[in-house]
C-alpha cells in the first residue's frame, strides 16, 4: 500500500512539473500570521502589519489606510526581504502575492491601477551572487524578468498591469501574484507567470499571464540556490511602491521533494482576504 501511494506521489509531482503554472504541493509557505518567519529584511522601511497596532493595514502616503489589513510584509519603496533555504536547489519555483493598493489621489498616470508594483517581485541568488528574478519593471505598467547570472537581459510585457476599458476601481486594492519556475522541468530553461485579476490591454483578465521560457546558463547544473528574495528584487529598476507581500511559497526539484517527504513538512495555510 505504501509502494502504491508512493508511485502516485511520483506521478502527481510529475504532472504538477510538467505544468505552464505550478498549483503545488509547496515545501514551504509563509503566512506571516506570527511574524516574519525567518525572513529578514535586508532593505528598506517595511514591516510586518502586526493586527494589534494595524487591523486594516499601513497608513499610506495619500493619508488612507491600505485595503490589505495585517499580518502581512508591509514592503513600500525599496524594502526587499530574504530567506535562507537549509540547502541549495538547481530546480525550484518560488510564488508570492503583491497587493496593488489605490493610490490615484497622488496623480500618479491614469491608465495605471495604483501604483503598481515598480520594482518588486520575487528572486533567488545563486552560490556566485548572480540574481534571477521577475517582478514590476521600472515603469510601473508591466512585469520584467531577468537573468543576471547568464545573460543579463530584460524580458519584459508591458501594460500587463494597465487598464483597458475598465472602471480603475476593478484594478484598485487587488492581489497579483508572480510566480518564477527555475529549471523546473529539467529544461535549461526558466520562465515566470503573473496572475491578475482585470483585463489590461495584453491579458484577458481574471488570470495567469505566461512568460516565454527562456534558456538559462548552458552550465545550468552548476548553479545553485540557496538564497530567496521577495520586495525589491529587480535589478536596474527604482523600486516606487506601497505594496504589501502575503503568501509566499517555495517547492524544490521533484526528486529532492521526494527525498525530504512530503508528509512529513508541516505546512503553513493562509486563506486570503
Amino acid at each position: 500500500m505504501k509502494k502504491a501511494i508512493g508511485i502516485l506521489a511520483i506521478l502527481a509531482i510529475a504532472a504538477t512539473a510538467q505544468a505552464a503554472v505550478y498549483t503545488g504541493p509547496w515545501l514551504l509557505t509563509w503566512d506571516f500570521s506570527n511574524g516574519t518567519q525567518g525572513w529578514t529584511k535586508v532593505a528598506g522601511p517595511g514591516y510586518w502589519v502586526d493586527p494589534n497596532n494595524e487591523p486594516n493595514g499601513p497608513m499610506l502616503p495619500d493619508g488612507g489606510v491600505s485595503g490589505a489589513g495585517a499580518q502581512n510584509l508591509y514592503s513600500p519603496d525599496g524594502t526587499r526581504w530574504q530567506y535562507t533555504l537549509s540547502t541549495q536547489y538547481n530546480e525550484w519555483v518560488l510564488q508570492a502575492d503583491f497587493y496593488v493598493p489605490n493610490l490615484m489621489p497622488l496623480n500618479i498616470h491614469s491608465d495605471l491601477p495604483g501604483n503598481g508594483i515598480q520594482g518588486t517581485g520575487v528572486g533567488a541568488i545563486n552560490q556566485y551572487g548572480k540574481w534571477i528574478g521577475a517582478g514590476g519593471r521600472g515603469n510601473p505598467d508591466g512585469v520584467r524578468v531577468k537573468d543576471k547570472a547568464w545573460d543579463n537581459n530584460n524580458r519584459e510585457r508591458s501594460w500587463l498591469m494597465a487598464e483597458d476599458g475598465v472602471p480603475k476601481a476593478n484594478m484598485w486594492d487587488k492581489w497579483v501574484t508572480i510566480q518564477l519556475m527555475y529549471n523546473w522541468q529539467g529544461s535549461g530553461k526558466f520562465t515566470a507567470a503573473v496572475y491578475t485579476p482585470w483585463d489590461s490591454p495584453v491579458h484577458n483578465g481574471p488570470g495567469w499571464y505566461e512568460f516565454a521560457q527562456y534558456d538559462i546558463h548552458p552550465n545550468a547544473a552548476d548553479r545553485l540556490y540557496q538564497i530567496i528574495q521577495i520586495g525589491a528584487v529587480v535589478p536596474d529598476a527604482s523600486s516606487w511602491t506601497q505594496t504589501q507581500i502575503d503568501n509566499v511559497k517555495f517547492v524544490p526539484e521533484p526528486a529532492a521533494l521526494l527525498l525530504l517527504g512530503l508528509g512529513t513538512i508541516p505546512m503553513l495555510r493562509r486563506r486570503r482576504a
